[in-house]
């Protein structure tokens, strides 16, 4: 398990680092105050450089945070738990304990992220404009933060699971198909095949000297790759119930409920009794189901 920093709580939430999200604020840091601001603002000192560097990786990160935060605060308002926001090398992620139990739920919950960047995009855009004629370094500044807000939302919407554009592309497939599993699989093939096509391109790029750019694209369209699976098991292993009901045998419930929730054993027991004259007992929302697909005898 990757180690984390906590620095933080927002309503109750933890706001967490991992270690190699150091990586990328130095990166970032330094490639604004080394590479971008001198040529975007010419003839100040190296110090005033790297102040405005560390500045604006400041709002950098925090737009990332924000995004999450989005995702965050309308997750807790459809009644889906946040159990933290982590930023990493490579953006954040907010940690949601299940999946949404509808397809309008998820699509609220997955688009408030770049909702939340694109206003932010827009409210750095319109400072930058009132900030052009008395200080035009702050007005840079908001400029820059505007277009990396914009690309944060634009590059999220790309539609290939997991990004926030494939888990939209879920939810409208698992409001045509009125199948999570489906839509699921279906977002999954083509985040894999988007995914593909970002590492043949960087590959492309670095055959035509374009090194540093096509080995970038080409890591992401490998870690895009990796997620997308990974996040298709998760998926199928917290697949949402929704209160349906289904038949159960109740001599081979709490077998069943101790390998799929085995830190709830005592509850099994309470179940089993519970149901043992109900013909069709209500699974809970969020109970994990790739256990429950592979054990067909608790299903009459």
């Amino acid at each position: 398990m990757r180690r984390t920093l906590t620095f933080g709580y927002v309503s109750g939430i933890p706001l967490k680092l991992q270690l190699n999200w150091f990586l990328t604020a130095a990166l970032v840091t330094w490639s604004l105050s080394v590479g971008y601001l001198p040529q975007s603002i010419p003839d100040r000192t190296a110090e005033l450089y790297w102040v405005y560097g560390s500045i604006t990786a400041i709002f950098f990160f925090a737009s990332v945070l924000a995004h999450e935060l989005g995702h965050a605060v309308v997750s807790v308002s459809e009644g889906v738990q946040v159990r933290s926001i982590t930023l990493f090398i490579f953006g954040g992620v907010a940690h949601i304990a299940r999946e949404p139990s509808t397809p309008r739920s998820e699509f609220r919950i997955v688009a408030a992220g770049p909702f939340a960047s694109l206003f932010l995009a827009a409210s750095f855009y319109l400072a930058g404009l009132l900030t052009a004629s008395f200080h035009p370094d702050s007005s840079t500044l908001s400029f820059y933060l505007a277009q990396v807000n914009f690309i944060l939302a634009v590059f999220n919407l790309i539609p290939g699971f997991p990004l926030d554009g494939g888990r939209i592309l879920r939810s409208i497939l698992w409001s045509i198909k009125g199948d999570f599993a489906i839509a699921t699989r279906w977002a999954r093939n083509i985040g894999v095949l988007l995914a593909a096509g970002a590492i043949i391109g960087g590959v492309v790029m670095m055959f035509f000297g374009y090194i540093l750019n096509g080995i970038w694209i080409a890591f992401i369209g490998w870690y895009l790759s990796r997620t997308a699976k990974e996040s298709y098991q998760q998926s199928m292993k917290y697949m949402p119930w929704s209160g349906r009901r289904v038949k159960v045998n109740p001599r081979n419930l709490a077998s069943f409920i101790v390998r799929s929730e085995p830190q709830n054993f005592r509850a099994a027991v309470v179940r089993v009794e519970a149901v043992r004259h109900s013909p069709a007992p209500a699974l809970p929302s969020g109970f994990a189901s790739e256990t429950f697909a592979k054990n067909d005898e608790n299903v009459q």
